[in-house]
């Protein structure tokens, strides 16, 4: 017989049933609880539950979130704890969402689900981490070239590269020395790009002096033309291209 269809009697009968069963079985009632838990069911009815306080009780909500964080030395909250995590928009595990905030400042930040706010940790908690798992993923996500060899053909890098500017790529070749010397002395030969990055601007005085030598003995022209590719290939980059095999 279903719960609702019983009785006052029944039920309290029925209760002293289950009482006495988990008095009597507790190690089955401890793996049964902790399989429930691990259902969508469950899971479902938690959310549910979840976003009814809410609504009903929305100053019992933002008093939890402000316990917690009180108790973990967090920062209060300037806005209440909304529905779905302010980064990747899922609904939260538990009964309230995370308290994010900056561990340089202080400062309150948002409001992440568990997953969320233990990746951003992992990722250093700041922007350059996350940057080098975005540059890592692009280095890694897909072919600089076409798979298809029709369309392979219709990219003649040496015919169409090499043999038009021999001489102008050999110029480039040596500015890209010159710069290593120059930023990264004593280390292997790769673009760093937090070094000299505005390409823009310098491209510009670069091309002023076009057809004339820099103080260093490398031509005015070739330094345009390096920065030149600089922005194409960041451009690139950019557009989805994976990230050259020489910058870091």
């Amino acid at each position: 017989m279903k719960y609702s269809l019983m009785t006052t009697e029944q039920k309290k009968a029925y209760k002293l049933r289950v009482k006495a069963y988990r008095i009597a079985h507790p190690d089955k009632v401890a793996k049964w609880t902790k399989d429930y838990r691990q259902t969508e069911k469950y899971k479902e009815y938690s959310r549910k539950q979840a976003r009814k306080n809410k609504l009903l009780h929305p100053e019992r909500t933002l008093d939890i979130a402000l316990k917690s964080s009180r108790k973990r030395l967090l920062p209060a909250p300037t806005r209440p704890c909304p529905d779905r995590c302010e980064l990747c928009g899922g609904l939260p595990d538990g009964r309230v969402l995370n308290l994010d905030h900056d561990h340089k400042t202080g400062e309150f930040r948002g409001w992440l689900c568990k997953k969320c706010n233990l990746n951003l940790g992992k990722f250093g908690d700041g922007v350059a981490g996350l940057q080098q798992a975005i540059l890592y993923l692009k280095r890694n996500s897909k072919s600089l070239l076409p798979t298809d060899a029709a369309e392979r053909k219709k990219i003649p890098l040496s015919s169409g590269v090499l043999d038009y500017f021999p001489a102008a790529l050999v110029e480039v070749a040596k500015v890209s020395y010159m710069g290593n010397q120059q930023h990264n002395a004593g280390q292997p030969l790769h673009w760093s790009r937090g070094k000299s990055a505005d390409h823009s601007d310098t491209l510009q005085r670069h091309l002023a002096e076009r057809g004339s030598i820099d103080t260093d003995g490398m031509r005015h022209s070739a330094k345009a033309a390096w920065r030149c590719l600089a922005i194409l290939q960041l451009e690139m980059e950019e557009a989805g291209a994976p990230l050259a095999r020489g910058a870091k």
